[in-house]
């Protein structure tokens, strides 16, 4: 009798433990638990949630690139999504994005050789430390190779890896021989005459950098001085009729002066900014005082100032 009850009991007892197990396995599944393979390629990307309800790729980052601006004078960005892993692997990659140069066609370009190889990347007492091949030294195809596009060629680096947050200043050294040994530059090499004898550790300078507090300042700064072609660079939605920005504009009075408020609030798509604005226009007799103006401004090709924006601060239609 015993025999016959265990035999009977094994298959039931073994049918429950294998539907618990699916039971289980299908719970975990279900509240989102799931084993983790990031160091197997087969696994693929393992989505991230992040606060916002943004996903990343595991193993990447987002980044922003500094490139050369369609007027050739100032540092545009760029986000990218790029590989991350251990040590210094996220500025390697953001280095060699930079050299690749950008993708698209809004008028950003590269500043660095194409083939240029990042050599060697270390920490150095709080700084980055990055040796570069002797090919940094060439300008890209169709360049001019002047001061302004080396200053700009270091400084697309140094703005893209201290805008990750974890330096302040990137020391830059390039190997000049091509025996591995990284070297300062001289401050031709450099476009930095300013700075010494040799390049130290470059820090951000948001001078060359087409923020959006530096678009207003800009925009602002051509329209005090009723310079319309350099302005409508700087515009966004522009009319469609083909209207002429120098008659809109100059019929509206001249700007006297103007100022911006020290920050600049931003969406949190990224997309759109908001500056607040003091203007002093210029009217027969008397200046007309304009405070608390929002501004908008516009993530196209780099920041714009949105026309229609600046038009209802200039009292425009």
């Amino acid at each position: 009798m015993k025999n016959r009850k265990t035999g009977r009991f094994r298959p039931c007892f073994l049918l429950a433990l294998l539907a618990l197990s699916l039971a289980l396995s299908a719970c975990g599944q279900l509240g989102g638990i799931s084993e983790r393979r990031d160091g197997d390629p087969s696994q693929g990307y393992v989505e991230d949630i992040l606060p916002g309800g943004e996903g990343l790729p595991s193993g990447s980052a987002r980044a922003t690139l500094w490139f050369l601006s369609p007027d050739g004078q100032f540092l545009a960005q760029r986000d990218y999504l790029l590989p991350s892993g251990d040590g210094a692997a996220l500025e390697q990659a953001v280095i060699e994005q930079l050299i690749r140069g950008p993708e698209g066609a809004d008028g950003l370009r590269a500043l660095i050789h194409p083939s240029t190889q990042v050599r060697q990347i270390s920490e150095q007492s709080g700084y980055l430390s990055v040796t570069l091949s002797h090919e940094f030294l060439r300008s890209p195809q169709g360049q001019e190779d002047g001061a302004l596009r080396r200053r700009l060629a270091l400084s697309s680096i140094v703005s893209s890896i201290t805008e990750l947050g974890r330096y302040s200043s990137v020391l830059i050294l390039v190997d000049k021989q091509g025996d591995g040994t990284g070297e300062r530059l001289s401050a031709e090499e450099s476009g930095f005459e300013d700075l010494g004898a040799t390049l130290g550790p470059l820090s951000r300078d948001p001078s060359l950098l087409l923020t959006p507090y530096r678009v207003a300042e800009l925009a602002l700064q051509a329209l005090s001085e009723r310079n319309y072609a350099l302005l409508e660079g700087f515009l966004a939605d522009l009319p469609a009729d083909g209207s002429s920005v120098a008659e809109v504009l100059g019929n509206l009075g001249s700007v006297a002066g103007f100022s911006l408020s020290g920050s600049v609030s931003v969406s949190q798509d990224g997309l759109s900014a908001t500056a607040t604005l003091s203007l002093s226009l210029a009217e027969p007799g008397s200046l007309n005082e304009k405070r608390g103006l929002a501004l908008l401004l516009l993530r196209e090709a780099g920041w714009r100032v949105s026309y229609p924006s600046l038009l209802r601060a200039l009292g425009g239609a």
